[in-house]
């Protein structure tokens, strides 16, 4: 990746930014739009920062912010939205490899999308996500980790 190690004052007005998409995510008459536009992508790559820099975990967080925001969503374009195995596989990989924090907002997220039949179908077709998915839920299931 090239950008590993943002500035303070950068992560900061970055954050700031997510954070203006994090209130159009919540919002019902915005978050379909954001959606359909595909913007909530772009941030994929601040989901494979590494956490153990400050900023670049503030940036994660942020990020995961965004998409637990429509990940509660239960309007149908939405949740399609969430039918993309980059984004699964991004939010699973926080699981494996994230800070204590972004692990239990990467857990939320999937639990929300888990119960979601729309998604449970998407990933059943997925033979590599639901490889993923289920070594994860086993992986929790055996620490008695609550998802």
């Amino acid at each position: 990746m090239p950008f590993n190690n943002f500035p303070k004052e950068f992560s900061n007005r970055i954050c700031i930014i997510l954070l203006l998409f994090k209130l159009i995510a919540q919002h019902e008459d915005t978050i379909v739009g954001l959606t359909r536009s595909l913007i909530p992508l772009y941030f994929l790559p601040f989901l494979n920062l590494d956490s153990s820099i400050k900023e670049n975990e503030q940036l994660k967080l942020s990020s995961l912010n965004i998409f637990i925001s429509l990940a509660n969503s239960d309007k149908f374009e939405v949740v399609n939205f969430f039918a993309n195995e980059e984004l699964l596989s991004a939010i699973i990989k926080i699981l494996e490899k994230g800070s204590e924090i972004s692990i239990f907002v990467a857990n939320c997220i999937i639990k929300i999308v888990l119960s979601k039949n729309e998604i449970l179908d998407f990933i059943c077709e997925n033979e590599n996500l639901l490889k993923k998915v289920k070594f994860f839920w086993n992986f929790f299931n055996i620490f008695k980790f609550q998802i």
